[in-house]
């Protein structure tokens, strides 16, 4: 009962208040040796537990062969009640959280530091490492609903720009490599 209030204690102090205690749940009891849990979505179809897990402080010491306790706790998520919850949830895997692609076409170093100052000013960003053709580059961005693409070719490079394609107009412009983080992405 202590590392119980103890536990309600901390819960308390961290301000979870979304929990339910179950003292009936039982998972894994030849391992864990502390309090356990499930984990649940809140506005999902789904009706069972997405993950779970618990304290086992006896686990990795008789991994290792050793017969001594090491605190631990752990968790596992389930892929499949993950994926069929976001199957249900009509919002799928189609569509990418990117703002910004960046594409290289013989300049995967600089696109990289390319990539990373657009990501220091806040933007999200996905680059291909692929070396996939212009083309097929631009029907990924397309098809994940990215807004943006960054072209930087050999020649963008000399002249120290790259080319923003706005994938919804399909209107392009050069701008400098420079001022690149200062570029309206809406």
């Amino acid at each position: 009962l202590t590392e119980l209030e103890e536990l309600f204690d901390y819960l308390k102090t961290l301000q979870v208040r979304d929990y339910e205690f179950n003292p009936t749940l039982a998972r894994g009891l030849a391992y864990y040796t502390g309090p356990i849990y499930e984990i649940y979505l809140k506005k999902s179809k789904v009706v069972f537990s997405v993950a779970g897990g618990g304290r086992y402080d006896d686990f990795i010491g008789n991994f290792l062969g050793k017969n001594q306790q090491i605190p631990a706790t752990g968790i596992a998520f389930g892929l499949e009640p993950i994926t069929e919850a976001i199957k249900l949830s009509k919002k799928g895997f189609e569509k990418s959280v990117s703002q910004i692609y960046v594409i290289p076409i013989k300049t995967a170093q600089k696109s990289l530091e390319i990539a990373q100052q657009l990501r220091g000013a806040g933007f999200r960003v996905d680059i291909d490492l692929m070396q996939r053709s212009l083309s097929k580059n631009l029907d990924y961005a397309s098809k994940l609903g990215i807004g943006y693409v960054v072209i930087i070719g050999e020649i963008d490079l000399q002249n120290r720009q790259g080319t923003i394609r706005n994938m919804e107009t399909g209107k392009e412009q050069k701008i400098s490599i420079k001022d690149i983080t200062k570029f309206q992405f809406k």
